[in-house]
């Protein structure tokens, strides 16, 4: 009876002193976010009305106007160039030194 006892513990606990190493995930990498700039992206979900959950290129397409007043100054408008309906846009009261995300743009 004992060893019938002693193979099913073997059985169940291995036998030896083997370690098992589980390899760890690598790191899963954040997906890029379609606009970087927290300021533009904040104007723009202020407009969609949408505060929360991932922008889509499907929530650009609707944006036709972005108001973004000083409260916090823009410096670049990088991102703007992927909201290809973009029709009216206002930005006084900021401190833009880049325009290049404008340069394609119909406003």
């Amino acid at each position: 009876m004992k060893q019938i006892l002693l193979m099913i513990l073997v059985a169940l606990m291995g036998c030896g002193n083997k370690e098992t190493v589980e390899k760890p995930e690598p790191p899963k990498a954040a997906p890029e976010k379609l606009i970087a700039n927290p300021i533009v992206e904040k104007a723009i979900r202020k407009h969609l009305k949408k505060l929360k959950g991932e922008l889509t290129e499907a929530d650009l397409e609707k944006v036709t106007k972005l108001l973004s007043y000083g409260v916090s100054p823009l410096t670049d408008v990088k991102g703007l160039e992927k909201l290809t309906h973009l029709t009216r846009l206002r930005l006084q009261d900021n401190q833009l030194t880049d325009m290049r995300g404008l340069k394609n743009s119909r406003v």
